[in-house]
């Protein structure tokens, strides 16, 4: 075949590949469970879905909203996917109670630690008012200040991204979404805008400029 005659053929094949993934849509690549709850479509976390299409491309999965045939695109972090229905139901199961659960921190520069310890490794960063999903209430060492035990109960949680981890109850705030609403994110710290002002309005000019 000549370098001429390769080309269309090249586009054909990505064509019926195309047509192939679209094709595939009506096919299940497994079962869900969503773990946060999308703002995108009304899928609460807890939530049983189809996942039709894996795309580690633009990191998402494409799942079905249950009594409907709407198709969504949720980020692969939110979801959670099993081989089969029955081992996913299983997961909503475990889940139970702690489906609706949020952890939001109280202060800046809190810990998501690898362990249920409070000398585990940091595997991410909490910012005042970021919330956390519970996944699960576990046991943990004791955290002390001093000698005495600080009161709070250590959890697994999944951090908007994708990061899980554990964390101590005792700066953070425990809620409910299906009373108080869905997480907020939390806002990244700003200068302050007294000093903005300052930065903004006074002329700078180098040193070799100064009389």
């Amino acid at each position: 075949m000549t370098r001429r005659r390769r080309r269309p053929a090249a586009a054909l094949i990505a064509a019926l590949l195309l047509i192939s993934t679209l094709g595939s849509c009506a096919r299940k690549f497994g079962w869900g469970v969503v773990l946060w709850s999308s703002s995108e479509a009304p899928l609460a976390a807890g939530t049983l879905v189809p996942v039709y299409i894996r795309s580690n491309i633009e990191s998402l999965y494409v799942v079905g909203v249950p009594g409907s045939d709407k198709k969504v695109e949720l980020p692969l972090w939110q979801v959670e996917v099993f081989a089969s229905k029955k081992k996913a139901q299983a997961r909503v199961e475990e889940l139970g109670s702690n489906a609706s659960l949020y952890l939001a921190a109280t202060r800046d520069g809190l810990p998501v630690r690898e362990e249920p310890n409070n000398l585990a490794k940091r595997v991410y960063r909490l910012r005042e008012a970021e919330s956390v999903k519970v996944l699960r209430k576990v046991e943990g060492e004791k955290v002390r200040t001093g000698d005495e035990a600080l009161a709070g109960e250590w959890y697994e949680v999944l951090a908007e991204g994708g990061a899980i981890g554990y964390v101590f109850s005792n700066t953070m705030r425990l809620y409910d979404e299906t009373k108080e609403g869905p997480p907020v994110a939390a806002v990244a710290p700003s200068l302050d805008s007294a000093r903005v002002d300052i930065i903004f309005t006074r002329s700078w000019k180098p040193a070799y400029f100064q009389e």
